[in-house]
């Protein structure tokens, strides 16, 4: 199963990288920042120096429009909710408390904003074989026109199949075979205990594979 999502889901990363466009005004001077690691960024931006934030988004922002993505299955909504997040995890920042990785922090905001957004019911819910965007078509032009066809089916069929899974199980689902996330960081992002993670990723998977049954 996870073979088969890592297959299906490559051309993402080509949305990914337009994710920057909403960060050029903000994107300045960073130079002097880069050699920090996130502990001491954070230090620096609670000290006062307000700029380091823009080093904090560029390190993050790929991290965090892929989760959002993954988890609202919209280019655009993924796109609202991430800046929602580093908005959050600007005015939250003085909370971080330096227990656990920034990172996993941030993927925490990340995960719960979702999670409010589809529960508040503020995306679309299921599209079925939407017209692809423009990186979608750039992505497929090295396939016939029978492989880009059954690729974007197949993409669909999964992520369709994924949003039927109880809320508990999806997301665990995202994070861990979408995203490549450890058990640890999962356990972490969530709160959930590594064991449960366990036991609800296997009925995740179960139930995923259930529902693709037959389809792919």
């Amino acid at each position: 199963m996870i073979n088969v999502l890592n297959n299906i889901f490559p051309h993402i990363a080509d949305k990914m990288r337009s994710f920057s466009d909403f960060l050029r005004l903000i994107i300045c001077g960073r130079e002097r920042y880069r050699e920090l690691t996130d502990e001491e960024a954070v230090r620096a931006f609670l000290q006062g120096e307000q700029p380091v934030f823009n080093e904090i988004v560029e390190r993050h922002k790929d991290m965090v429009f892929s989760l959002c993505y993954n988890i609202m299955n919209d280019y655009d909504d993924a796109h609202d909710c991430a800046q929602d997040v580093f908005i959050r995890v600007h005015d939250r920042l003085c909370d971080f408390g330096f227990r656990s990785a920034l990172s996993t922090w941030i993927y925490k905001i990340a995960m719960n904003l979702c999670r409010d957004r589809l529960k508040t019911s503020y995306r679309k819910r299921v599209r079925n074989f939407a017209v692809p965007e423009e990186s979608d078509r750039i992505s497929s032009q090295y396939l016939t026109p029978h492989e880009s066809i059954e690729r974007d089916e197949t993409e669909n069929a999964i992520r369709c199949a994924i949003e039927q899974l109880p809320e508990n199980e999806r997301v665990l689902i995202v994070l861990r075979d979408l995203e490549g996330r450890s058990y640890d960081e999962i356990a972490g992002i969530t709160g959930i205990p590594e064991g449960t993670v366990k036991s609800r990723l296997a009925r995740g998977r179960k139930g995923l594979r259930s529902l693709l049954k037959g389809v792919i």
